[in-house]
Parts: C-alpha cells; sequence; structure tokens
C-alpha cells in the first residue's frame, strides 16, 4: 500500500473529515514514512525481487532500481540484478545480493543473517510494484 494511504486509514480513524486532507498533507510534508517492512525468511526475502521480475522488467526495457535492505547485524546489501540469468537456470538457489562497502563481495540470500529491514523498496523488477504504482511514473 502507498505510503499516502497508510498514512490516510490512520488519520481517518482519529479526524474530523473536515481536516483529513490537510492532516495527511502536512504529515507527509514533515517527512513521515511507515515502519520498515521486515523479512523473516529467505523465501520471502528471495521473493523481494524475484530473478523472474527483474527478467520480466528487462523484457519490457524497464529501468531497475535495486532493493536495498540491512541485516540484523547493520550490513546493508544491494540486490544483485546483474546475475539473474543464473538464478533462473538453477545456477544459484537464493537471490544474490552485494554487501555494500566491499569490492561487489556477492551473498545470497540464505547467507544474510535475517531479520531483514527494507531500506529501498524494489522498482520494477520488485513484486511490490503494483500497477498503480507503475502508471504513476
Amino acid at each position: 500500500m502507498p505510503d499516502r494511504d497508510t498514512l490516510a486509514d490512520i488519520v481517518r480513524q482519529h479526524v474530523s473529515y473536515d481536516h483529513q486532507q490537510a492532516t495527511v498533507d502536512a504529515i507527509l510534508a514533515a517527512g513521515w514514512q511507515p515502519p520498515a517492512r521486515v523479512i523473516e525468511s529467505v523465501d520471502e526475502l528471495d521473493r523481494l525481487q524475484s530473478a523472474q521480475a527483474l527478467t520480466d522488467a528487462r523484457d519490457r526495457w524497464e529501468s531497475v532500481v535495486p532493493a536495498v535492505i540491512e541485516d540484523a547485524r547493520g550490513h546493508i546489501y544491494e540486490r544483485d540484478v546483474d546475475n539473474v540469468e543464473s538464478e533462473l537456470s538453477g545456477g544459484l538457489p537464493h537471490a544474490g545480493w552485494w554487501k555494500t562497502g566491499t569490492d561487489n563481495e556477492d551473498y545470497d540470500s540464505s547467507t544474510i543473517p535475517l531479520p531483514v529491514k527494507v531500506l529501498r523498496r524494489p522498482l520494477h523488477g520488485g513484486e511490490e510494484i503494483t500497477d498503480d504504482e507503475r502508471s504513476n511514473w
């Protein structure tokens, strides 16, 4: 659900109808964001930005913005969007990730300490993007 809709649902429960829109606008302008999504399983992490979704996005000539996560130890990883063919062919059993601050050191979802927080949701190639969100680009 987009941030605005999440916030609007909360505001509707506590603010009179006449003031809801202005309240949501003011809170968003102040920089409010919902809490980060937490992923607790390898399967869920693999699905965050799947190899198939990335391949489909490339087939549609969409630029891909990789997901970014923070592991349980505070290390930051970016989705490896360059080796998805190996994932699809079965050469890699899990989604690949690059640990930031390294020389593109590769990890797969099964080696990242869980739970992880999603710091940047995937744009294109991510299963979280809805058709409504895509149409707003």
